[in-house]
């Protein structure tokens, strides 16, 4: 969108494609995308043309795949059947709670373990935080393209387990979307702490950088 040149609108395409291909969930991702493109740029029309074409583009080269899903949907209903079993509702936000956490620290403790109840709840504490120093500093396609990671693809899993039953979003994996999202706003937080005109909140941005890394290398080396 700021360079503006075929060659990244190009590459932009390429990676729609390959997003495709490695999880089918990415769709909610290019959702995203498109609601920055129209949002930030709402009458740039060069900039819809070209984002329009990337993801007809990825559409056209995802076609074979979609066409082996339609033929293969039985088999496919039968490998993902175990997402319609009923969990308890508060496994369930166990679960949640630690998809996000175990993005900076995970020691693979059971779910009854008291860490269960401490440590996710300060890292959405610390989440939450990022995502308001994001809102109030950085430009707003740079916010709303992170909070739109962070929203968009875990709620598809949340939303139909809460309201159909089942447990779609009991899988650390199917939310990689939103732990990018996540780790990009935790970044920016680090780095708005650590340029901050004030001491102690350059101190606070430099604990909080030895902290994750720390937590980071002992969660490595426990798994």
């Amino acid at each position: 969108m700021r360079v503006q040149t075929w060659v990244n609108w190009g590459l932009y395409a390429i990676t729609v494609v390959l997003n495709l291909y490695a999880f089918l969930l990415s769709i909610l991702v290019l959702i995203g995308h498109s609601i920055v493109v129209f949002l930030v740029r709402p009458f740039a029309w060069q900039t819809i043309q070209r984002f329009l074409l990337s993801l007809l583009a990825g559409a056209i080269a995802f076609a074979p795949w979609i066409i082996v899903l339609i033929q293969n949907w039985l088999s496919l209903e039968s490998k993902t059947a175990w997402t319609k079993a009923l969990p308890p509702k508060d496994l369930l936000m166990k679960l949640w709670g630690l998809h996000i956490s175990s993005s900076f620290i995970d020691f693979g403790l059971p779910l009854d373990n008291v860490y269960t109840y401490i440590v996710p709840p300060i890292v959405l504490a610390l989440v939450g935080y990022a995502l308001w120093t994001l809102y109030y500093h950085a430009p707003r396609r740079a916010w709303l393209f992170v909070v739109l990671l962070i929203i968009l693809p875990p709620s598809a899993l949340i939303l139909p387990d809460l309201l159909l039953g089942g447990q779609r979003s009991s899988h650390t994996r199917y939310f990689v979307p939103m732990l990018i999202g996540v780790q990009l706003a935790i970044a920016y937080l680090v780095n708005y702490l650590l340029q901050h005109s004030l001491f102690l909140q350059r101190q606070f941005g430099r604990i909080l950088l030895a902290v994750i890394l720390t937590v980071g290398i002992i969660s490595r080396a426990a798994l």
